[in-house]
């Protein structure tokens, strides 16, 4: 970088040495910048050569730790021109890099090394992303590119496995505050690949198919997922998870779950009956529970007694329809008007209630007209209510009939409970002390059958 002086310039042979250690010296700058090799210093032209590349090399390694520490190079660095252009060549090619990660390219009359970086930070990150070897003649690239397409490769590599492993399992997200630009690319993209997979996975579950042996780790993760949120949502669980691929098993499973539970519910109180004799394993055991967990409901709530099951919807299905007949009995004996959550049942208990009243004033035995749970319930209650107060006024005894009556040739009813024949059942039954008394309503069917026959004759 020394300048010679008049009187060295004055003479052709210093300058012809002078311009000639010069030129190599550029020369060998620029081989430092270009990735070529170290030059050979055996000659005079080649030591300058040399030197320059070695000043460069530090130029540039000093760029580097000074962007870090904030330093600035020294007077003797800024008047070396080889050390100057390699620290230069490193601030323009982190130009270049950023503008890989923000996708702005350098214009077309960039430094050298600012467009070298982009280059190579785009070349990287595309390798590196996609788990692609490196490219075969990197070393022959620029040490602009080269830095930056290592560096790219490293840092998409690593945002890719990031992404995918956090679409393909529970647990914490990778924490993508202080990540680059160009891993958080490559996480996103590879997070996006990982979810569509395990998507898919999940709708291969919803759909009944068999997880297929060439799943990847993302499509066997929905798979998964959604097995068990469908296992849950059918074992009536709240949902356990937001992810997407759980959501999509359990939903279908709370589709199925309701469906099921909604037929047993529905089969309890219209008095149909267990209608499970064509379900599978599984599905039967879902419904006989919802069925009794009904039943015992409907009891409980009619004999005012605690919720014994306060989680489950079937159960309180049950438990609102006894509520019901409950308020209406009540409202029947003080002339009162009661907000119940089943209002269909309240109105249907009111049909019985009447029909009730009508068979006790006119002296009928009991037996309601519908065989409905509800109906038969607030039936039985109302008639016995009823039949006591008219039997109080010594207005009439019990026209009632026992159920060992066989006239006409009508076999009686057996005892098939409104409840099931399960120990949680029989134990419902026992604490509502109110089966009984629907037995008991289902022998008066008969009875009335035969009133009709003989008002017939």
């Amino acid at each position: 970088g020394t300048q010679p002086t008049d009187a060295q310039k004055a003479d052709p042979n210093y300058m012809t040495g002078y311009n000639a250690a010069q030129k190599a010296a550029d020369n060998g700058a620029q081989a430092f910048l270009n990735g070529q090799a170290h030059p050979d210093d055996s000659t005079p032209t080649g030591k300058a050569a040399a030197a320059a590349y070695d000043a460069a090399k530090k130029g540039y390694t000093d760029a580097a730790a000074d962007a870090q520490s904030g330093k600035e190079p020294t007077d003797a660095q800024k008047a070396d021109p080889s050390y100057m252009k390699g620290y230069q060549a490193y601030k323009d090619s982190q130009t270049g890099y950023t503008g890989a990660g923000t996708d702005t390219k350098p214009a077309a009359d960039a430094p050298q090394a600012a467009q070298d970086a982009y280059n190579g930070a785009i070349a990287g990150a595309k390798d590196g992303a996609a788990g692609a070897p490196k490219e075969s003649d990197l070393a022959t690239k620029s040490q602009a590119y080269q830095d930056a397409y290592n560096k790219a490769y490293d840092d998409a590599a690593a945002g890719a496995k990031a992404g995918y492993q956090d679409g393909s399992q529970s647990g914490t997200p990778t924490d993508l505050t202080n990540k680059s630009a160009i891993y958080k690319q490559a996480y996103a993209a590879a997070k996006a690949k990982a979810d569509a997979e395990a998507t898919a996975g999940a709708a291969d579950f919803a759909q009944g198919k068999s997880a297929p042996t060439t799943a990847t780790a993302a499509s066997q993760y929905g798979y998964d997922r959604a097995k068990a949120g469908f296992d849950d949502a059918n074992a009536g669980k709240p949902a356990q998870s937001t992810d997407a691929a759980y959501m999509a098993g359990y939903n279908a499973g709370l589709k199925h779950y309701t469906t099921v539970n909604n037929t047993a519910q529905d089969d309890a109180l219209s008095g149909k009956g267990r209608q499970d004799a064509n379900l599978d394993d599984a599905d039967k055991a879902a419904y006989d529970q919802a069925y009794a967990r009904t039943i015992a409901g409907l009891n409980d709530g009619a004999n005012g007694a605690a919720k014994a099951y306060p989680d489950d919807a079937n159960y309180l299905k049950g438990y609102a329809a006894g509520q019901a007949v409950k308020a209406l009995l009540a409202d029947k004996q003080n002339n009162t008007k009661t907000a119940v959550d089943d209002q269909a049942s309240y109105d249907l208990a009111n049909q019985a209630y009447l029909q009730a009243q009508d068979d006790v004033k006119n002296g009928r035995a009991k037996a309601p007209n519908n065989q409905n749970p509800v109906y038969v319930l607030a039936y039985d209650l109302a008639y016995d209510q009823l039949l006591k107060e008219k039997e109080a006024q010594g207005t009439a005894t019990s026209a009632e009939p026992t159920a060992t009556t066989t006239t006409d040739n009508v076999t009686p009813a057996t005892k098939s409970s409104v409840l099931p024949a399960t120990g949680e059942e029989t134990t419902a039954a026992n604490n509502s002390g109110l089966i009984l008394g629907l037995a008991a309503s289902f022998l008066g069917l008969f009875a009335a059958a035969k009133r009709n026959k003989r008002d017939e004759k």
